[in-house]
Order: structure tokens, then C-alpha cells, then sequence
């Protein structure tokens, strides 16, 4: 009976050193764990600060981008009609031009017979 009883203590014994062998393991994964995570953290704070950075120079460009929009307004009503007329014409036959290069282009000819 006393060897039952040795071998029973010897088998619990064995049990109880894989589980503490388990906890060790277990405790040195939560450790490897809590530092990604502190690692995660920090990755995390910075990419929140260049989060807001990037907001404020958005707000800055929208800012920036009002104060053209501003100005060209500005601009535009300052233009007489005649000088508006004009603007309008010369865009007019920017157009007109592109349009005859796309059309020739298209054909394979060319716009101009001087360009060879």
C-alpha cells in the first residue's frame, strides 16, 4: 500500500511540475504580450499626434484655399466686361485649337503643313 500511495504522490508531483512548467510559460508569453502592447501604445500616441498635425495643416490649407478663392473672386469682379470679353475669346479659341488638333490627330494629319 505504501508504494500505491508513492506512486500516486509521484504522479501528482509530475502533474503539479508540467503545470508550474505551464504557468512559467504562460507568464513569460503574457510578458512578450504586455510589451507589444506597450510597444502598440506608443506606435498608437504618435500616430495620433501626427493625426492632429495633419488636421490643423488641413485646416490651415482650407483656410489658405478660401483666401485664393477670396482674392480670385475679388479679382473677377474687378475685371471690366471688355477685359472678361477678351479673357472669354481667347479661351474660346484655346479650345477651338485643341479641338483641331484632336480632330486631326484623330485623321493623322497634321495641323500645320510647315511642321514637316
Amino acid at each position: 500500500e505504501n508504494s500505491h500511495f508513492t506512486n500516486i504522490r509521484a504522479y501528482l508531483l509530475g502533474n503539479i511540475e508540467e503545470e508550474r512548467a505551464k504557468v512559467r510559460e504562460l507568464s513569460e508569453e503574457n510578458s512578450l504580450v504586455k510589451q507589444e502592447n506597450a510597444s502598440v501604445q506608443a506606435e498608437n500616441g504618435s500616430l495620433v499626434e501626427k493625426m492632429v498635425a495633419l488636421d490643423l495643416e488641413l485646416g490651415r490649407t482650407k483656410e489658405l484655399a478660401d483666401g485664393l478663392r477670396s482674392e480670385l473672386d475679388g479679382l473677377r469682379a474687378g475685371m471690366t466686361a471688355e477685359k472678361r470679353k477678351a479673357v472669354y475669346a481667347r479661351e474660346a479659341e484655346v479650345a477651338a485649337a485643341r479641338r483641331r488638333q484632336a480632330a486631326a490627330a484623330d485623321t493623322g494629319c497634321q495641323t500645320d503643313p510647315w511642321d514637316g
